[in-house]
């Protein structure tokens, strides 16, 4: 029996990831390489750190700890859950979370694991997925991380044309700029 496979170019990947980072360079967005797509496979997410891309992004943490021989961020591109996160610490730099209670639980970890751990405070947009929903909230949950010892707080998200099909308007995008500022 013969089964699909995908054959993959490193060199026209290697080109395509250049021009990819040449473009979003100039406007000044940063890279993350999500490897779920081909199973934290770590030839291929080498391919992508080999042409200076700083960040692998994952939703598993399988295929996190498979890539973490490479010299790149890690960042686990969901909520944690509970049950994983002296997980999270040992194989994630970066997590995305929307509850204080998490974050607590993240900087226990990382304080008994001698280690430190970035976070993304995620605001709902109204997609109605995930996030802090109202904007004194996002303050309060700000200075709480902010005071958690071994967690950085390392900026803000929002998830878009997810749950609720919330396209991200030039409306929404200045919304989330005056949240970063304000929070600033």
């Amino acid at each position: 029996m013969v089964f699909p496979q995908v054959t993959i170019s490193k060199q026209k990947l290697s080109n395509n990831i250049q021009s990819i980072k040449r473009i979003l360079e100039a406007q000044r967005v940063d890279v993350v390489a999500v490897t779920t797509v081909f199973g934290g496979n770590a030839e291929i997410a080498k391919i992508f750190t080999d042409n200076g891309v700083q960040v692998l992004g994952d939703s598993r943490l399988e295929n996190l700890k498979k890539l973490y021989h490479l010299p790149a961020k890690k960042m686990l591109l969901r909520l944690p859950a509970f049950s994983e996160i002296d997980k999270v610490i040992q194989y994630a730099d970066v997590s995305l979370v929307s509850h204080i209670e998490t974050v607590r639980r993240l900087s226990a970890s990382a304080v008994a694991q001698r280690r430190f751990h970035n976070v993304i405070l995620m605001v709902d947009m109204g997609d109605m997925r995930e996030g802090i929903y109202e904007d004194e909230r996002l303050c309060e949950a700000a200075a709480r991380i902010i005071a958690l010892p071994n967690i950085t707080l390392e900026g803000i998200g929002a998830n878009f044309a997810c749950v609720g099909a919330v396209i991200p308007s030039l409306l929404k995008m200045h919304h989330l700029e005056y949240l970063k500022g304000m929070l600033e």
